[in-house]
């Protein structure tokens, strides 16, 4: 679904903002900024709702994400994803 990002990720970011943002406001912003079809994110946001939430101390990026919707920024949304993607990074070379 997003090309450029580990699939484990995509699973853990849609686990976590299927909870903080409305399905209608995720759909328009991964097909408007990230090039996805609405099916792949409907079944992006399925998987989210199955997974268990995961426990993390901070997460911004459903407000990230919103803010970058609300300003219209392609380059803001990118950026946000980019940043969350390298904690996960960085989060899963410490567990290992």
């Amino acid at each position: 679904m997003l090309p450029d990002y580990d699939p484990e990720y995509v699973d853990y970011l849609f686990s976590r903002i299927v909870h903080d943002i409305s399905d209608k406001y995720i759909i328009e912003i991964f097909t408007k900024y990230f090039d996805c079809t609405t099916e792949q994110v409907e079944q992006a946001i399925k998987k989210g709702y199955e997974a268990e939430r995961p426990d993390i101390f901070h997460d911004y990026i459903g407000t990230a994400l919103l803010n970058a919707s609300i300003n219209d920024s392609q380059e803001q949304a990118q950026n946000a994803l980019d940043d969350d993607f390298h904690i996960w990074e960085m989060l899963q070379l410490h567990n290992y």
